[in-house]
């Protein structure tokens, strides 16, 4: 098994029952031709026995089908008295014995009805389906191949016998007389649905793809969608294809938690970081608690598929910031730059790190490097700035947001950042000028009439304790 099946969610096994429905084991007394019919009629009309032992069969019968099972049995064994040879009552009082959980009778009568028609198939398939619920799996073997001589075409021996050779792994055999029954053209779908499962097990994927593919044609379901979209990824083939059948599954079935997980994967497979975090992030919200490990776990898997997805490492290095993990954020983010150096998000929340924690030295490397990588963007030279600001070096600071500004100049952060520059280093004035453009540019901006209002107030005290100014000297021509 490789690594991407390992986490991958696993292959959807179906619950097909494959046993016939237990009303068919009530059979009324079989005729096939016109000519059987009429000798039977004149049995009828010649035997007052048979005619009797008709008459409390199909009382039994009436009786048996409404779960009234101690009048059937008293019905079936007056008409096993009259006529010990009378298959259909020895067949429908065995499946009453089955139905009671009463094996050994059951054996007994089912015997019983292959000894009163040897040449009918389905004393035989009885007999083996009784042995193989009984695990008694070499003579149920024996049985349906039994039946199987007598009728080849019984689809139910078939799919009964493939079944006893899957459970004990021959594969090979399991899947010759699984195709042998598709050949009868009953119960088609779940036919190729278990060869689908039986190739899968085998590991032959190409196979398993061809009957999921016919399952398609003949009935769309979710899971035939995730099936298949299962297979693709496990060949590493068709990724953009698999991407597609499990978004089709999706669309079946909103609710289907294993094709969102898949989807969350095969998408980071495929590079699509961005949307391979959000529909990881739908799946955990809808089926995992925030608080819990796993949460952390399922995005490292996006990384695990795909070490490329910075997306999910950013995400990984954002949640142990709100869990104030500082360090594992830290190392997260740096683990990244170590493969990639250039990741403009990374660089951007490694220096804001730095800055909060005032190691204000690696927060202005780390900004320069932001600038390198994006030096027509505004992040980089806004942290260097308030790096510099940070340690009261506003001469350096001051030229660098008036760079950027010119890059930018309707960016309201950066005005924000330059007057409060300003203000720091006591031009309250122009201080006061950079604020009012952050109102005018966000009106909304938090607390900036509050700011407008202190660096006025500061700036009028300034100029009401301001001395006078000398009076200008007149100019005295000559000595």
């Amino acid at each position: 098994m490789t690594e991407v099946e390992q986490h991958l969610a696993p292959f959807h096994f179906s619950q097909i029952q494959l046993d016939p429905p237990k009303r068919l084991t009530f059979t009324m007394h079989p005729f096939k031709t016109f000519f059987e019919g009429m000798r039977l009629i004149y049995r009828h009309m010649r035997h007052k026995e048979w005619r009797q032992a008709e008459r409390h069969y199909n009382e039994g019968l009436r009786a048996h089908s409404i779960g009234m099972f101690i009048e059937a049995e008293a019905a079936y064994r007056e008409c096993l008295d009259l006529e010990p040879a009378h298959e259909p009552a020895h067949t429908n009082l065995a499946a009453l014995y089955l139905q009671r959980q009463n094996l050994e009778e059951a054996e007994s009568h089912i015997r019983l009805a292959i000894e009163a028609r040897p040449h009918y198939h389905r004393g035989y398939y009885n007999l083996a389906l009784l042995l193989m619920h009984l695990e008694e799996n070499d003579e149920a073997i024996s049985w349906f191949q039994e039946s199987l001589n007598r009728s080849p075409k019984h689809f139910w021996s078939l799919v009964n016998l493939a079944e006893v050779h899957a459970n004990r792994n021959e594969m090979d055999r399991a899947i010759e007389f699984y195709e042998r029954a598709l050949a009868t053209g009953n119960e088609q779908h779940a036919v190729y649905q278990r060869l689908s499962e039986l190739h899968f097990v085998r590991r032959d994927f190409p196979a398993s793809e061809r009957c999921l593919e016919e399952m398609l044609r003949r009935r769309k379901s979710a899971e035939t969608y995730y099936n298949l979209a299962w297979i693709m990824v496990a060949r590493q083939d068709h990724i953009e294809k698999a991407i597609e059948h499990l978004e089709q599954a999706l669309n079946y079935s909103a609710n289907y938690r294993e094709a969102l997980f898949n989807l969350a994967l095969v998408l980071s497979i495929a590079g699509k970081n961005t949307e391979s975090v959000t529909r990881m992030n739908q799946y955990m919200d809808a089926y995992v608690e925030r608080d819990s490990d796993e949460y952390l776990q399922h995005l490292r898997l996006l990384t695990r598929i795909n070490p490329q997805n910075y997306v999910a490492l950013l995400k990984v290095a954002e949640l142990h910031l709100k869990a104030n993990r500082i360090n594992d954020a830290i190392e997260e983010l740096e683990w990244l730059l170590e493969r990639n150096a250039k990741v403009e998000p990374a660089l951007e929340m490694l220096g804001n790190i730095h800055l909060d924690q005032a190691n204000h030295k690696e927060a202005l490397r780390t900004y320069r490097k932001l600038v390198e990588a994006a030096p027509e963007k505004v992040p980089g030279y806004l942290g260097i700035a308030k790096s510099y600001g940070a340690i009261e070096n506003y001469a350096a600071a001051k030229p660098v947001i008036r760079k950027v500004l010119d890059l930018d100049p309707n960016n309201p952060e950066l005005h924000y950042q330059y007057a409060t520059l300003l203000a720091q280093d006591g031009d309250l004035r122009e201080a006061a000028n950079h604020y009012r453009i952050v109102a005018k540019l966000r009106p909304t901006y938090p607390r900036i009439e509050k700011r407008i209002r202190m660096v006025e107030a500061e700036l009028a005290e300034q100029e009401t304790e301001k001395p006078k100014a000398w009076p200008l000297a007149r100019t005295i021509k000559g000595r």
